[in-house]
C-alpha cells in the first residue's frame, strides 16, 4: 500500500511538472512566433521603403532628363541633399594613367 501512495504523489508531482513544462513551451513558442511576425513587418517596411525611395529618384532622373533635353537649365539642378548620380569609385589603375 505504501509503494501505491508514493507512486500515486510521484504522478501527481510528474503531471503538474509536465503541465508546466508544457505551459512554457507554449509561452516560448508564441514569443517566438511573435518576434518573427514584427521582424517580417521590419523587413516589409524596410522593403517598401527602398522602392519608394527608388521610385523617387527614377522620377526625379527622368524629370532631369526631360528638362536638359528640352533645355529648361534651371529645372536641371540635382537636390544637394539626394543625389541622383553615384559616384563610381576610382581605381589605382586609372589613376596612374
Amino acid at each position: 500500500m505504501r509503494r501505491y501512495i508514493q507512486a500515486r504523489r510521484n504522478f501527481k508531482v510528474e503531471l503538474s511538472n509536465k503541465k508546466a513544462y508544457d505551459a512554457m513551451r507554449q509561452a516560448a513558442w508564441v514569443a517566438q512566433v511573435e518576434y518573427e511576425r514584427k521582424e517580417e513587418a521590419k523587413r516589409q517596411k524596410a522593403a517598401e521603403d527602398e522602392r519608394k525611395k527608388k521610385a523617387a529618384d527614377e522620377k526625379m532622373r527622368k524629370e532631369m532628363l526631360e528638362a536638359a533635353f528640352d533645355g529648361e537649365v534651371g529645372r536641371c539642378r540635382l537636390p544637394v541633399s539626394r543625389p541622383v548620380l553615384k559616384a563610381r569609385p576610382v581605381s589605382a589603375l586609372e589613376t596612374k594613367m
